[in-house]
């Protein structure tokens, strides 16, 4: 006669964290800031376009005379900078919760962002909702392309055609 266990056993995995891979960090800095030079709002029908002369969401001045090598340069500083914040924190998740939360950590870069601007170069202050998308944007976007860099891939297996 064979008795039927009826308790199931729960095994609780924690998943490992993985160490960080720098590389991939940078990498997905860059490719983000250069996603939202060419798409300052993260969409195509936004009102500013890749010539604005936009850097992280904000126009350097009102006349916005266009792009500059040195406001592409800092736009791209403060990506892979940026990216060197949100990271950190977001690559504890998994990827769909770390994407989210990638997102949030957007808000912290916008904290960021609004100090700096509002202290150091207040002409620079104006049309924060955008700033705000750019940099919800940035978050969701370089999460998503950290955790794509970083995600293990199951070896040893071909497909057919």
């Amino acid at each position: 006669m064979h008795t039927i266990n009826t308790e199931r056993e729960h095994v609780h995995k924690t998943p490992e964290i993985v160490p960080w891979k720098w590389p991939a960090v940078l990498q997905s800095g860059l490719i983000t800031g250069t996603i939202l030079l060419l798409l300052p709002q993260g969409q195509p029908w936004a009102v500013m376009n890749a010539f604005s002369g936009v850097v992280m969401g904000r126009l350097p001045n009102v006349e916005g005379t266009g792009i500059s090598w040195g406001g592409v340069a800092v736009h791209l500083l403060l990506a892979a900078a940026y990216s060197f914040i949100v990271i950190p924190v977001a690559r504890l998740w998994r990827v769909w919760r770390g994407i989210m939360v990638g997102c949030l950590m957007g808000l912290v870069c916008y904290g960021l962002n609004w100090t700096l601007a509002h202290f150091l170069v207040p002409s620079y202050e104006g049309q924060e909702g955008r700033v705000l998308l750019t940099h919800l944007l940035f978050g969701l976007f370089v999460t998503a392309i950290y955790k794509g860099l970083t995600i293990e891939r199951v070896r040893g297996i071909q497909q057919t055609p």
